[in-house]
């Protein structure tokens, strides 16, 4: 779709008629972080921890050092686009630069959700829509344009963001996270992926203990809903994996979120990371995205 043809289909938009639109780029010109900087009054209340734009939100600061590693991108949409129910694992800082925004928020570990397998292409996000079945949210505000105003969303969050006013242009920038990052470290130093289940087995029991069943079930789950069958087993191998090493990272992640203020379900953060774990161990020792073959390998557990 070319260029005229998009930006008249989303400043015609209508919500529950035809098809929504939205665009997003990365913004690489060094200009753009300047002007959010200089420009955009919410972005800069977070730049410098000045006065937040809403009491109660989950705005926070953040060091000069930490924003010239930031990289924004921009989003623009119409009328009903919106970005369905997920969680980032780094920090996210979204600016309203036009139009208006409804976001919801949860806090970290809130359990009831079922999301996409990891090796699918919609991983980290909701299979479920938005009902009353599901907890509701901690946060339900909207940000608009007309004030530049930005909310800042801690890694692991799941939100929910849809556009009331548009066309919408937003703009957002992941930052650093040190929850992301020790979560990074620890899925990095699973092992080659030859562990088998095993292996997976161990890994489970040094990041949650007797809570294995619990996050075991909740992978499954994944699939469950999504209607896919098993193929095929565990695979072969066992052991193999420097559960020493796993073990220490497990601990530098606890105590990034112990050192975090609110009050997040510490333990559902944990078991979501568990379950990125196994996913991975799964997807290495199947040697592919079949998933299938994962379930497979994950119901041999």
């Amino acid at each position: 779709m070319d260029t005229k043809l998009f930006i008249h289909k989303v400043k015609n938009q209508q919500p529950n008629q035809g098809d929504r639109h939205y665009w997003t780029a990365p913004l690489t010109s060094p200009q753009m972080l300047n002007f959010m900087r200089e420009q955009c009054r919410g972005w800069r209340n977070i730049w410098t921890g000045g006065e937040r734009e809403k009491e109660g939100s989950m705005e926070g600061s953040m060091t000069e050092t930490q924003q010239h590693r930031l990289e924004p991108s921009m989003w623009i949409s119409g009328l009903g686009s919106t970005t369905q129910l997920h969680y980032d694992v780094k920090d996210n800082i979204l600016c309203q630069l036009e139009g208006k925004k409804r976001v919801r928020v949860w806090r970290r570990g809130v359990k009831g959700f079922i999301m996409y397998p990891d090796a699918h292409g919609r991983a980290r996000k909701s299979q479920l829509p938005l009902s009353s079945t599901l907890p509701p949210p901690s946060l339900d505000f909207v940000i608009s344009g007309q004030d530049n105003e930005a909310v800042s969303i801690p890694a692991f969050c799941l939100h929910h963001v849809e556009v009331i006013d548009g066309p919408s242009v937003s703009v957002n920038v992941f930052g650093g996270s040190t929850i992301g990052g020790r979560a990074s470290e620890l899925l990095g130093n699973l092992g080659g992926g030859k562990e088998g289940v095993g292996g997976a087995r161990d890994v489970l029991e040094a990041i949650v203990g007797d809570r294995g069943g619990d996050v075991l079930r909740t992978c499954l789950e994944r699939y469950r809903v999504m209607g896919v069958e098993g193929v095929g087993g565990g695979g072969e191998g066992g052991g193999g994996v420097d559960i020493d090493n796993v073990t220490e990272m497990v601990r530098y992640f606890r105590d990034a979120l112990e050192g975090e203020e609110g009050d997040e379900d510490d333990e559902g953060v944990v078991d979501l990371v568990a379950a990125h774990a196994l996913e991975i161990m799964a997807v290495r020792a199947t040697g592919g995205r079949d998933l299938g073959r994962i379930r497979g390998f994950l119901e041999a557990l």
